[in-house]
């Protein structure tokens, strides 16, 4: 399990969003949720939750070259093309 800025477990995190009446959730730091759209869409379902889309943090001082960044968007955008979003 990739950790993330939580300290909690994924499964802990995914059941409080439900459990707190969201019906959605954000992609997050990439690997802290499955990558594997199908194990994903699962336990969104399971939930009744769906993935409402991605976000990519870029810290200033790499905005010039933009090249971690634009890849790890790329991966994002793939994703969640895979996802069907």
């Amino acid at each position: 399990m990739v950790k993330s800025w939580s300290t909690q477990t994924r499964e802990t995190v995914v059941n409080e969003i439900q459990e707190t009446g969201y019906r959605g959730t954000e992609l997050g730091d990439w690997g802290f949720i499955p990558t594997d759209p199908q194990v994903l869409s699962r336990e969104l379902q399971s939930r009744g939750l769906s993935m409402v889309g991605s976000c990519v943090g870029v810290e200033q001082d790499v905005l010039p070259g933009m090249g971690q960044p634009r890849e790890s968007a790329r991966r994002n955008r793939e994703f969640l093309k895979g996802i069907g979003l």
